[in-house]
């Protein structure tokens, strides 16, 4: 009886010890939960989260004429270099800058010490300058830019420059650009000229076509600076247009070339660059006073229609032009 109560004694002395032992892992998992928590950081009231590398870009909603949009990089100004802008709003979850304008440029340039603090990427909107007149036929970059585009439409001295209609351009000591003078045209015919807003902030035209300049020399005549463009554009087809081609056929009508002559002073812009406004006659009161402006587009295609056998076979009113059909 002896050994047994002393075998129970141990036996509930172990099994004690067992749950003893049990209970004092249970407690230290508990105990290193609790130390392992994260203690969330405290937010400021005047921070907004940031994405992209906590990043704050001013001026998110930047409209599009805003000269230079700064991107202010604290943490990390090598992860960023760029601001991407698409419509009127910035963004600052893309990598590149995506400026389109046929009429500006756009250059980034890094920060470095002096004038740009560090840190800050400013994009600089380089307009083209306004082409003048004054450097034509001097062998400059300008002189041989207008000498491609004249000889790109078949003109070799019937026309002074090739002018888009987003370009600027200067005439003796008057600036203009070509929108300005197509918005007071259009005006005039009390139509609308349209225009839209570029990514430099710029009114420019919906749609960019070229157009002809003629500057007027004192002696000019309008139906000659007509009659010369004609030639050019038929000889640069291979086709020669007499000098007496303009004056009446026998029957004492208009012939054909002198009918598309008259039709031109319809088509045409005649612009006082002194009093800044359209006219009707090429009477100069000082030199470089005035210019002639042709739409390429619409010369040409005219042209284009006419064939020039049936070319005394037009038929012009004063307003319209009719062509006779090519047989097929």
């Amino acid at each position: 009886m002896d050994l047994r109560r002393a075998f129970r004694k141990k036996r509930l002395i172990a099994t004690s010890m067992v749950f003893v032992f049990i209970a004092l892992i249970v407690a230290y998992m508990f105990l290193d939960a609790d130390t392992n928590q994260t203690v969330p950081a405290p937010v400021h009231k005047d921070t907004a989260p940031v994405q992209n590398n906590d990043l704050p870009v001013q001026n998110q909603a930047a409209p599009a004429h805003n000269k230079v949009v700064q991107v202010y990089n604290k943490t990390a100004p090598e992860q960023n270099k760029a601001l991407s802008m698409h419509g009127d709003v910035a963004s600052d979850q893309n990598k590149d800058v995506s400026l389109q304008s046929e009429a500006a440029t756009v250059e980034i340039s890094s920060p470095s010490f002096g004038s740009v603090r560090p840190g800050v990427v400013e994009k600089q909107i380089q307009r083209m300058p306004a082409i003048e007149y004054k450097e034509l036929n001097t062998g400059s970059a300008l002189d041989q830019m207008m000498e491609k585009r004249l000889q790109a439409l078949g003109i070799k001295k019937s026309l002074d420059m090739i002018v888009r209609s987003d370009e600027s351009f200067t005439v003796g000591d008057k600036k203009v650009s070509m929108r300005e003078i197509l918005e007071k045209a259009y005006t005039r015919k009390q139509k609308i000229f349209k225009t839209r807003i570029s990514q430099t902030g710029e009114a420019v035209p919906e749609r960019i076509e070229k157009y002809g300049i003629y500057v007027v020399q004192p002696g000019d005549n309008i139906w000659n600076i007509h009659f010369n463009i004609l030639k050019e554009y038929y000889a640069s087809k291979g086709i020669h247009v007499a000098m007496k081609a303009d004056e009446p056929i026998e029957t004492g009508h208009s012939s054909g070339v002198g009918k598309i002559l008259k039709f031109s002073e319809i088509m045409v812009i005649i612009y006082n660059m002194v009093d800044e406004k359209i006219v009707t006659d090429i009477d100069l009161i000082q030199p470089l006073s005035k210019i002639v402006i042709y739409n390429m587009s619409e010369v040409f295609s005219l042209l284009a229609e006419i064939s020039f056998e049936k070319i005394n076979q037009l038929r012009f009113d004063g307003r319209t032009i009719w062509i006779p059909a090519h047989k097929t």
